[in-house]
């Protein structure tokens, strides 16, 4: 378990007033810098592999008996091309999400599926692209920013950009084999 303080105003604002709602109480927690953890979140990642010797009596995954020999290379090559894919996933929306908090007017819809083989994420919101090859072009190295949608159309198998005045939704497209 990792302790967890309330610092600063938040935390004298809880000492000082008596009965709270535990909606109002939750509300302390999300001003800036009001948490203060003693040591990170642990971090573990559970691979199974589909292919035992023998079924665990716990085990919940769908999963077979070993016949012949194991595919282990096979299974791992294809565990870490997952891997990467979900991070360049998590990645590219990331960016799609944090573009429309500071260019499409602070909030946006993101939307998700799937499509012939595909993962869809679609960002969406009230700003406008008037250059549609944004993210296809080289930044100047000079240029602090402007290489957001470029990182998009790097880490996804496909980008598509639908923009007018009324707003833009960006596509990324990644295949799923």
């Amino acid at each position: 378990m990792i302790p967890i303080k309330v610092v600063g105003a938040a935390g004298a604002a809880a000492k000082a007033t008596e009965p709270r709602s535990p909606a109002a109480s939750a509300l302390q927690y999300l001003q800036p810098g009001a948490l203060n953890l003693a040591a990170l979140p642990p971090l573990s990642l559970y691979i199974h592999f589909p292919w035992c010797v023998r079924k665990c009596p716990y085990c919940d995954f769908n999963s077979h008996e070993a016949r012949g020999e194991f595919p282990e290379q096979e299974y791992l090559d294809a565990v870490r091309l997952d891997l990467e894919r979900t991070a360049d996933a998590v990645l590219a929306v990331d960016e799609l999400v944090s573009n429309t908090i500071t260019h499409g007017g602070g909030f946006g819809q993101l939307a998700a599926w799937t499509d012939s083989g595909r993962v869809v994420f679609e960002v969406s919101d009230a700003g406008y692209i008037d250059d549609l090859l944004a993210g296809r072009r080289r930044t100047p190295l000079t240029s602090s920013s402007g290489r957001g949608l470029a990182l998009v159309h790097h880490h996804s198998d496909l980008v598509r950009i639908y923009t007018s005045p009324k707003g833009t939704a960006i596509r990324a497209y990644f295949n799923l084999f």
